[in-house]
């Protein structure tokens, strides 16, 4: 903030740069009608909170990448930048191109109510039950692994998934879902909307973030989250693809743990869901 800020005294940029407030994002936005673009500095879920406040938004989103993953951000090809030093890439945003960006929304059909926006993937499973250890890790007060930055998240992913490693309860899936779909009870059900996934590889080849289509992968054993976390596809241990749609209707019978763009949902005993294209977001790509 303090070098934005310098940047902004100095004419290096224009605008004004201030922390994002969550719990009154909806008149901090209000507030920025009159700039051309609006640029968020964080993670995904940074990005992700602020996605049912852009449903009306003309303003073109550009990102300074500071989370642990920063997906979108690679999915953008936005991850060239010196942290200590974002004035190049804000400028380079300056004159980016725009694309539309397809938003998602995870219906909880037990509540006309519980609906939650995603913009890069969503997952019910394993790798869910990694994001809410996580979470639970994080909110330590003894948690330190956050002094060594990125690095830090990325070992307190790995002892997160230690636990359900070890465990390796499957998805109970109602028995018309594995008929119609997977005809195999999976570790994961994951729905990806951009390829970089984890920080680390690439979830699906095929998904286009503008495409209107969400393309759903069942993960069977831990060996096909090889191309997750490496990038590289490898016949036999890719995960299975269930083809590409732009609604999905999930049907369990337990609960199960669920993640939205890297962040945990709130725990719940539904079992049943439906995914749903929302609407259009203008993000500033390279």
């Amino acid at each position: 903030m303090k070098v934005l800020n310098s940047a902004i005294k100095d004419g290096q940029i224009f605008g004004r740069a201030e922390p994002l407030d969550l719990k009154n994002l909806g008149s901090q936005l209000s507030a920025i009608t009159n700039y051309k673009k609006l640029i968020l500095a964080g993670g995904d879920g940074t990005f992700s909170s602020v996605l049912s406040q852009l449903r009306d938004s003309q303003i073109p989103i550009g990102f300074l990448p500071l989370g642990t993953g920063n997906d979108l951000a690679r999915a953008l090809n936005l991850m060239t930048f010196d942290e200590s030093n974002p004035v190049p890439l804000i400028r380079q945003l300056d004159t980016a191109k725009i694309k539309m960006l397809q938003v998602w929304t995870l219906h909880d059909l037990s509540s006309d109510t519980s609906i939650k926006y995603f913009c890069n993937y969503c997952s019910f499973g394993f790798d869910a039950d990694v994001v809410n250890r996580f979470a639970e890790l994080r909110r330590n007060p003894n948690y330190f692994l956050y002094h060594f930055g990125r690095v830090g998240n990325r070992i307190g992913y790995a002892i997160a998934g230690l636990l359900p490693f070890i465990r390796m309860q499957k998805l109970d899936l109602q028995k018309n879902m594995e008929k119609q779909y997977i005809h195999q009870t999976p570790l994961s059900l994951f729905f990806a909307n951009i390829k970089p996934v984890m920080g680390l590889g690439m979830s699906n080849l095929k998904s286009d973030y503008s495409d209107n289509l969400l393309e759903g992968l069942a993960i069977k054993s831990f060996s096909q989250y090889f191309p997750f976390l490496s990038g590289r596809e490898l016949f036999n241990l890719k995960p299975t693809f269930l083809g590409a749609q732009t609604h999905w209707r999930l049907e369990l019978n337990n609960a199960a743990a669920i993640q939205l763009d890297g962040e945990p949902y709130p725990s719940t005993t539904s079992t049943a869901f439906e995914i749903r294209p929302s609407h259009l977001v203008r993000v500033l790509y390279q």
